[in-house]
């Protein structure tokens, strides 16, 4: 994602040039959703087994992640349809703003997954017995 933006930085996203920085950036987006999605997999599994013993922290954070990334994957989506149909003739930024907004969408959607992990890394600590 980063590397597209500079790309972009420096050449127009209308550009052919910039068109290799939309990719970019849409293509780090895309890995940024598989690991927002493999994230979501294993804190729910966490949160599962602490339920199961009474320690859950609270889903708060983790529903408020899903939710973030859920969007961000939908941006995702929009930015292709953009750059793959006819509509992006006629809304040539379109594409690039998806594509930018699903990267800050799944970046959120990590930090508070992040936020979600450290509190039920307290819990586990607080129940080990080593």
């Amino acid at each position: 994602s980063l590397s597209g933006l500079v790309v972009i930085g420096i050449y127009k996203p209308t550009t052919d040039t910039g068109q290799i920085g939309v990719s970019l950036l849409a293509g780090g987006a895309a890995a940024t959703g598989a690991g927002v999605i493999l994230s979501a997999t294993g804190l729910g599994l966490q949160h599962s087994a602490l339920a199961s013993i009474g320690e859950d922290p609270g889903r708060g954070l983790y529903a408020a992640g899903t939710v973030v990334g859920v969007l961000g994957l939908l941006s995702v989506g929009v930015g292709q349809f953009f750059r793959h149909t006819d509509y992006g003739a006629t809304y040539p930024y379109a594409g690039f703003v998806a594509s930018l907004s699903s990267a800050a969408l799944l970046g959120v959607s990590g930090v508070l997954y992040l936020m979600d992990g450290r509190r039920m890394a307290r819990v586990y600590r607080r129940l080990t017995t080593f």
